[in-house]
């Protein structure tokens, strides 16, 4: 059984999916010159309609995500917050650390918002503070709230010239990228994988010593090629967004969030009950969590903020993946999700905006990041959908010591 030995020879590593993800891999990997990196992209430029170009380009801190259930967004996160600044400023890509609040409108969430702090601690995620009403009005004059959670570390990034800076650094480096070529199979040699896929209606045939999935929506489907026995199955969930003008008395200054909240799975309904009875109901699968419709500045080319915030994502599930405008919802959908802490928000304000399309996986809370479980060589990236692109560079640094164990094999 094929499993990547290829010592005393230069290694040939293909990365299907030249999203965020993909990309900052192949820039991490083409620092190794040991290693021949080849990028194949089922678009037919980069970036593209996918997950990542439809993001609404929001740097996490790592609050959300509990040790317990979701180690990898915890580590990810709050690692790769730190190093998708640091990558932004030194290669000049716009950003903006904004922070961010997530607000309380009534005294029953105060104790959510007390949980996620605890959270927030125990993930040391840097800076996080609880602020009064007082507080919140001198940071945004234009948000009620009683109370709230300031952190500092989150902000925004312009995701399409962050991902064409991941390219370019690489392609210096002599990754080769490839688009327009969509894989339709692949298979196990005595030289190693052979991939098959179609470009401009022709099928083109490659061989690689290792493979990463990176495949975004279509990673179950591209796992699912190489093991038939492959339970990775992706629900593609449609976010949807409106937006305002940013001006006068809408003005708002960074990302502001609705206290994170639960909702019944057979309903959509949202649990209204307290802390005790939603962390049981969660651990019972019987509610979910979000973390709710909010507001997000859109940042410009000089990494200031612009006249147009966005708002959402409004979730949908079971639209496949690729519907981004069938059914969306109307504007005043955002206006009741978000009138409790934007008080002069109207529905003549919003228009729709766009929708994307996230890749989370169905059976794992989780990122799954591993080798598949019959051949090593070949390392599934599924259900990397938020933090994903905060978490992009320390993703890729954990795929680089996943190659670098097989090197040494």
């Amino acid at each position: 059984m094929y499993n990547g030995s290829m010592l005393n020879k230069k290694r040939t590593i293909y990365i299907i999916g030249a999203g965020v993800v993909g990309s900052a891999i192949a820039y991490v990997l083409s620092k190794n010159k040991d290693l021949e990196v080849v990028v194949l992209e089922k678009n037919g430029k980069i970036p593209d309609l996918n997950q990542s170009s439809r993001n609404a380009g929001v740097i996490h801190s790592g609050i959300y995500y509990s040790k317990e259930e979701e180690p990898l967004k915890v580590k990810y996160c709050v690692e790769g917050n730190k190093l998708l600044y640091e990558f932004c400023e030194r290669e000049k890509v716009p950003y903006k650390k904004t922070g961010k609040l997530i607000v309380a409108t009534a005294e029953a969430e105060r104790e959510y918002l007390d949980y996620f702090y605890k959270s927030a601690l125990n993930n040391k995620v840097p800076g996080v503070k609880k602020i009064s009403a007082d507080e919140i009005k001198k940071l945004e004059p234009n948000i009620s709230a009683i109370y709230a959670l300031y952190l500092p570390t989150s902000g925004l990034v312009d995701v399409d010239k962050l991902i064409l800076k991941f390219k370019e650094l690489a392609e210096k480096n002599g990754v080769k990228f490839i688009t327009n070529t969509d894989v339709t199979d692949i298979k196990i040699s005595e030289a190693g994988f052979v991939i098959k896929a179609s470009s401009n209606k022709r099928t083109q045939s490659y061989t690689s010593d290792l493979v990463i999935n990176a495949a975004g929506l279509y990673s179950d489907i591209i796992s699912k090629m190489i093991n038939k026995k492959s339970t990775y199955e992706l629900l593609p969930t449609r976010g949807e967004f409106a937006e305002f003008k940013n001006t006068s008395n809408l003005k708002v200054h960074r990302n502001i969030y609705p206290t994170p909240f639960g909702f019944y799975k057979a309903t959509g309904e949202r649990a209204q009950v307290g802390l005790k009875e939603f962390l049981k109901l969660y651990k019972a699968g019987i509610v979910t969590r979000t973390v709710g419709v909010h507001l997000t500045p859109i940042l410009t080319a000089k990494s200031t903020l612009g006249k147009v915030a966005i708002v959402g994502p409004a979730k949908t599930v079971n639209i496949g993946r690729i519907d981004y405008t069938i059914k969306l919802k109307p504007p005043e959908v955002y206006l009741k999700k978000i009138s409790a802490f934007l008080t002069n928000i109207k529905r003549e304000d919003l228009k729709l905006h766009y929708s994307g399309i996230m890749a989370s996986e169905k059976n794992h809370k989780d990122f799954v990041i591993q080798s598949d479980e019959n051949f090593s060589s070949f390392i599934n990236l599924v259900g990397i959908d938020s933090p994903g692109m905060t978490a992009c560079l320390s993703i890729a640094k954990h795929v680089e010591k996943l190659v670098n164990v097989l090197n040494a094999s």
